[in-house]
């Protein structure tokens, strides 16, 4: 088998703060690989690493090529990527709702206006919320 990534003396940082301490590991082609351990022993700062999203120094070589160097979007072009669990990858991300910002319309339709309004059907999902405020949004995290 040909190793497909090959990560050595890899080190991390978070600010002025080493988190990982010479980590080496070859990932094969074809094969599975997986990183174990227990809570805080650096499974997903090594992920983090690999994809470029903290501070590193070390070797990390995919396919032949040096990508150690690349910026983390330049490393998912050439197929690294890292898929987190939890909510607290984009924290400053904002979200509005695709519908912010329009115009509220008509409760009755033009169907219902022709049979009059005592059988008009109700709007559904009427409800005000947060965002119909102009400007107002919500920080990832808190939509569910």
């Amino acid at each position: 088998m040909t190793i497909l990534l090959d990560v050595k003396g890899l080190q991390a940082f978070y600010g002025g703060t080493q988190a990982l301490f010479g980590i080496d590991l070859a990932v094969m082609a074809g094969g599975i690989t997986t990183i174990i351990g227990a809570n805080g022993a650096g499974k997903t700062t090594t992920l983090r690493a690999i994809c470029g999203t903290i501070r590193t120094t070390g070797d990390i070589v995919l396919s032949g090529a040096r990508v150690d160097r690349l910026a983390t979007e330049d490393r998912v072009r050439r197929g690294i990527g890292h898929v987190p669990d939890g909510r607290g990858t984009f924290i400053d991300l904002i979200a509005r709702p695709r519908h912010a910002g329009r115009r509220p319309q008509s409760r009755i339709g033009p169907a219902d206006r022709h049979h009059g309004g005592a059988h008009a059907r109700p709007r559904l999902g009427v409800r005000r919320r947060p965002w119909h405020r102009r400007g107002a949004a919500h920080r990832s995290g808190h939509l569910s």
